[in-house]
């Protein structure tokens, strides 16, 4: 009898162990629940306290103060829509300690020095370019299929410009969706930029036909190396589910990859991604890093290598609000790389990714800094700092801090020692520095 009570009861705690293993992403979901709304009240006066001293100017970390401003698109004189959902706003990199702007409509403009903006006195000259295929339509009210610009960089007095490409097939009557990399040089003496193009592909979607995701177009760029650049590419958000994974799982499709691009060639760098929306190149410690966008939970932070595969769409932690069966959330076990960090179950939607040094707080020497766009109070409107340990290859999050809007775009210039934010929600330039 009691042979037969110990298998019994051993039989269960297998059967209940398994069930909690394979379920334990719940139990973390229904922990952060309670977590949330246990910390709202505090989380949410300790946000108003941070807002109070960034209207005095003053941004109070835990060991240090820093400066803090912010300035106004319109004040500048940047030219805004009236009845357009401005997302994304723009994307901008800093160029001769100054900051050059793209904004959603495909207007260019190069600002002052970043020493003079510390003082109080920021100003932007407009640039004019020769491209109307980044302008906006005017008989396009989707906003992120209209606005085309999807991130900016300056390299060695070149900027180059992504756009998702969409344009109007008339004899579908349906738009379509790929990716285009622009490039142009950059003068001083000259108010105007002739645009080329540096990279295009025959691969394109229509979007009804695909159902796509417009938020999921286009992608950033980062110097690699010599003549090299990495460029991200979106899922699109392509249906049916099978035809998503086909396109992201072959090799000679761009669709949820990193290409490896120059003036000759394209070579596959990466693949299995979904939304990549910050990009950035360590290029002291050889480091690529991404943030991705996931579904409802499993935005994630990578570490970019070459021939990598990163699991999307087959394997994610964020699995909420998909018809995935039995959809996996391990990437190892199936064969892909895991990411270095996710969210689970409330995601930050992060965007840029900088890395400062001493120079900024003495403490933070090497901290990859995260922005992000929406998400509540436990994660989202912030810029969350994280640790890269390179012998354990571990990302540790040190910390979040409250900025209170959309960061669209997110630079930190050494010389200067000055972290740049474009906020999309306040529509304006946000300063941080001692």
């Amino acid at each position: 009898m009691r042979k037969i009570f110990a298998s019994t009861f051993l039989i269960a705690l297998i059967i209940t162990f398994g069930y909690v293993y394979k379920n334990f992403h719940l139990f973390e979901a229904k922990y952060a629940e309670y977590k949330f709304n246990k910390s709202e009240n505090d989380k949410l006066t300790r946000n108003k306290a941070i807002a109070k001293n960034m209207s005095k100017g003053v941004y109070q970390f835990e060991n240090d103060v820093l400066n803090y401003k912010e300035f106004s698109l319109k004040k500048l004189g940047i030219e805004l829509s009236k009845d357009m959902d401005e997302k994304p706003i723009g994307y901008f990199d800093i160029y001769q300690d100054k900051i050059f702007l793209v904004m959603f409509d495909g207007s260019f403009y190069l600002s002052n020095s970043l020493s003079e903006i510390k003082n109080d006195n920021f100003m932007f000259n407009k640039i004019i370019d020769s491209k109307e295929d980044i302008k906006l339509h005017p008989n396009d009210d989707l906003s992120y299929r209209n606005i085309k610009i999807r991130d900016i960089l300056i390299h060695q007095d070149n900027v180059f410009i992504v756009s998702n490409n969409s344009k109007f097939d008339k004899a579908k009557d349906d738009y379509t969706a790929s990716i285009k990399v622009l490039k142009g040089k950059i003068s001083d003496y000259k108010r105007n930029i002739e645009l080329t193009t540096f990279f295009s592909t025959d691969e394109k979607y229509h979007g009804s036909k695909y159902e796509i995701d417009w938020s999921h177009t286009g992608g950033r760029i980062v110097h690699y190396e010599n003549k090299d650049y990495l460029l991200s590419v979106a899922d699109f958000h392509l249906k049916p589910y099978e035809f998503l994974v086909n396109r992201v799982s072959s090799d000679r499709s761009i669709v949820g990859k990193t290409l490896l691009i120059n003036e000759d060639e394209v070579k596959l760098f990466s693949k299995g991604h979904r939304n990549i929306q910050g990009l950035f190149n360590d290029k002291k410690n050889k480091l690529i890093f991404s943030s991705e966008h996931g579904p409802t939970g499993g935005d994630e932070i990578n570490l970019i290598q070459n021939g990598k595969d990163y699991g999307w769409p087959r394997s994610s932690y964020g699995t909420l609000g998909y018809d995935f069966k039995n959809h996996p959330r391990k990437h190892k076990k199936y064969g892909f790389t895991e990411p270095l960090y996710y969210w689970w179950p409330y995601n930050c939607a992060p965007s840029e990714i900088t890395i400062v040094s001493e120079n900024f707080i003495k403490s933070w020497n090497e901290s990859l800094l995260v922005s992000c766009l929406s998400g509540n109070h436990l994660n989202g409107t912030s810029f969350i700092r994280f640790v890269y340990n390179k012998n354990s290859n571990k990302l540790e999050r040190k910390g979040q801090h409250y900025i209170g809007d959309r960061i669209r775009d997110f630079k930190y210039s050494d010389k200067e020692k000055v972290l740049i934010m474009l906020l999309e929600g306040k529509k304006s330039f946000a300063f941080m520095y001692k």
